[in-house]
């Protein structure tokens, strides 16, 4: 497990990719592009391949399912197979990093098949799979053998897992860990799910150095309630859905798990980033060299609460899609590197859950399907925002490969 460690040690845009991306740097231990390529050897060529130092026009030398070289046209064997993309931009895959496939127990919902067809038709290439949302929730060993068995044979594109922390499993996190999961997953507050409640910080205390000790990310959801939930006197009201889960409640959450990173040097790892009143907070812990990272998700980038109809609960996740003023905050946090990663949060219920009929956002289930769209999404807001195709690979690819290899 590498996570970001210290401040220092982020990763920079001049930074290479790791040794499981296309390098474009050559490098000697390359293999030599012989003539007579074997059969099962071809190239991809554009005149916009993606790599550390941005765009060039080479050609990508694939041999069963691993890349050889990345080189220029004219040193291609004359027998290798090539075939000319033109323009067709040729990137590393997305990785995205917080995905709910709903399977075991809820193929109603989804299920791996349908989840990874999902991903290779928005260009990811792995996801990570949350450990709730499925029946059982990922919290035991037992729970994490039959989601592998229910993945087996299903996946479209490669799969991470993580294990999930409650109040009731301290004892299952060691053999989680063991049985190889990439990190693991708590709440600050309700779930949405009986089988996956919040943890105190007493909870989280407990489990924090053994994670610190394994190097592997605790990732938070990190709304901390203050008090009870507001009462809302419009169920149809956009706005006084975002009014009852305040922006407080995310810098709340992430001071305490700052505070809890500085103590135990566990490394945390903070999803889906909604609010910008937690940007200061989160570069205050960055420069001290706490080992925190962030999310946030495409549809935080991409809409704002102006833009959400009174009854539309397409829209309803938690934490909320906030005003205009935030989303353009949170651009500027991901091009200053305040921001680590984008990931979808997909979460797909079905439209009955989603009380689409009588758009009530307060009995709607909290949680949008985006899965296929992560890409798309992010590069329209990258392009509304004149953001160069360099960062949306940090964002997307490098970044996430870096905090899970």
């Amino acid at each position: 497990m590498m996570g970001f460690g210290q401040a220092s040690q982020r990763p920079s845009p001049t930074d290479t990719f790791l040794s499981s991306f296309i390098s474009l740097r050559p490098r000697a231990s390359q293999p030599a592009l012989n003539a007579n390529s074997p059969s099962n050897t071809f190239a991809l060529y554009s005149r916009r391949v993606l790599g550390p130092d941005g765009l060039l026009q080479a050609a990508v030398v694939v041999r069963d399912d691993t890349i050889l070289a990345v080189v220029p046209r004219d040193q291609l064997p004359d027998d290798c197979p090539c075939d000319d993309l033109g323009d067709l931009i040729v990137a590393p895959g997305v990785i995205d990093t917080n995905v709910c496939c709903c399977e075991p127990g809820r193929t109603d919902w989804e299920g791996f098949e349908h989840a990874t067809k999902a991903a290779a038709a928005g260009g990811i290439t792995t996801l990570f799979e949350m450990p709730v949302g499925c029946h059982p929730a990922t919290t035991s060993l037992e729970a994490l053998q039959l989601k592998r068995l229910a993945a087996d044979g299903q996946c479209h594109v490669d799969v991470g897992f993580f294990g999930g922390l409650t109040p009731h499993n301290g004892r299952e996190v060691d053999a989680l860990v063991a049985a190889g999961v990439f990190g693991i997953k708590a709440y600050l507050c309700p779930s949405g799910f009986a089988d996956f409640p919040l943890c105190s910080s007493q909870q989280l205390q407990r489990a924090m150095p053994l994670l610190a000790e394994a190097n592997l990310p605790l990732l938070v959801h990190s709304e901390l309630p203050a008090g009870q939930f507001a009462v809302t006197s419009d169920r149809r009201s956009y706005q006084q859905y975002v009014g009852s889960r305040a922006d407080q409640w995310e810098l709340d959450g992430v001071a305490q798990m700052a505070g809890l990173c500085r103590r135990f040097g566990c490394p945390v790892h903070i999803l889906h980033l909604s609010s910008a009143e937690a940007l200061t907070m989160i570069e205050w812990s960055i420069d001290e060299g706490l080992p925190l990272s962030v999310e946030t998700a495409p549809h935080y980038l991409l809409f704002a609460a102006e833009e959400v109809a009174d009854g539309d609960t397409r829209f309803k996740c938690s934490p909320p899609i906030r005003n205009r003023e935030n989303r353009e905050k949170l651009w500027r946090a991901l091009e200053s590197g305040l921001i680590d990663t984008i990931a979808s949060d997909h979460a797909p219920f079905p439209a009955e859950m989603k009380s689409l009929d009588e758009g009530f956002f307060t009995t709607a289930f909290s949680g949008i399907s985006g899965l296929q769209f992560t890409l798309s999404a992010a590069w329209t807001g990258a392009k509304r925002h004149g953001t160069r195709l360099d960062n949306l690979r940090l964002w997307l690819s490098d970044y996430p490969a870096r905090l899970y290899s």
